[in-house]
């Protein structure tokens, strides 16, 4: 648990591997509390964060723990999904957007 100078109060909750899984921010000028989440596979690889807006990143890893895919997604709207796929080597690059049904790279 730690405070600023604000007065914003920042608790960091841990997992069973002493990793962070959930982050809940309050007080100082917040109006209500605000949290991130996080949840990890096998090999200790996040593998989902929601953060305080509600964007879920999901990431897929291939054998060697190298991210191969990242899709967020607004939880407020599901419709609305990024996907980054890999463009080579263990680099995320080349968005693909998806919304209601269409998709397309960005210009």
């Amino acid at each position: 648990m730690e405070t600023d100078s604000l007065g914003l109060l920042r608790t960091t909750y841990l997992d069973e591997r002493n990793r962070p899984r959930a982050v809940v921010e309050e007080q100082g000028m917040l109006a209500a509390p605000l949290r991130t989440d996080h949840l990890y596979d096998e090999a200790g690889n996040e593998v989902s964060t929601t953060d305080r807006r509600g964007v879920e990143n999901v990431t897929s890893y291939d054998y060697e723990s190298r991210p191969v895919l990242v899709v967020k997604r607004v939880t407020q709207d599901p419709s609305r999904i990024v996907d980054y796929s890999a463009n080579g080597g263990d680099q995320i690059g080349a968005a693909l957007l998806s919304h209601e049904g269409q998709a397309g790279r960005p210009e």
